[in-house]
């Protein structure tokens, strides 16, 4: 990622592109919505973290620049115990606020789509997830992230019929820019994470001969 401000500057163009999108930010309506609108994005940011985490990244190298690879954990085996763990929480508290949790409480019409967003947006993009912030860090994954938004906005108009405001599409190219400068840097600056020390036989070698 850019250093300096441009980080600092992509974010809030992000935040403001992504307001734009969804139209801005509305006062008023369900408190009990509000405050789960405000945890939602809180409980993902501490997934991305500690998602990177596992991942390897140390502070000021991704897990990726520090093993030379990918991540610590392979990325189908942490986005399996992440959704396996989710799902048996899920259960228990369900069965504890007497929810039902049989398979016969689901309509039988939405079992296709519900399947789609457990393969697709469950196990494949929680996978995605996890590899990018091994290979790039939690901060730029995040940064990123910011597209999902502009990606519904764009999907529900295909979709659904939902017509795009301009302001929303305007938003949405705030929202790339930002994303844009967060990939960048100026001319002749250095960007990326700082390797880690090579500690390979190899490498120790290496570094005995020099001495």
């Amino acid at each position: 990622m850019a250093a300096g401000p441009r980080p600092w500057v992509a974010l809030v163009m992000a935040i403001g592109g992504v307001a734009l999108v969804i139209g801005g930010f509305q006062v008023g309506g369900s408190a009990m919505g509000i405050v789960l609108a405000v945890l939602s994005p809180l409980i993902y940011a501490f997934v991305m973290v500690f998602s990177a985490q596992i991942a390897g990244e140390r502070k000021g190298t991704t897990a990726a620049s520090r093993t030379g690879g990918g991540p610590d954990t392979d990325s189908a085996v942490a986005a399996a115990v992440m959704l396996s763990a989710a799902t048996a929480g899920l259960f228990a508290v369900s069965v504890v606020l007497g929810r039902p949790v049989g398979p016969t409480s689901i309509p039988t019409d939405a079992w296709p789509s519900l399947l789609v967003l457990g393969v697709v947006t469950g196990g494949l993009g929680m996978q995605a997830m996890y590899a990018a912030t091994a290979r790039i860090g939690a901060a730029q994954t995040a940064l990123v992230d910011t597209l999902e938004p502009v990606s519904a906005v764009i999907l529900a108009a295909i979709f659904l019929g939902e017509r795009l405001e301009p302001v929303q599409m305007l938003g949405g190219a705030i929202v790339l820019a930002g994303v844009v400068i967060a990939q960048t840097a100026p001319p002749g600056a250095r960007q990326g994470p700082i390797p880690a020390a090579d500690s390979s036989e190899s490498g120790l070698r290496r570094r005995q001969s020099r001495r």
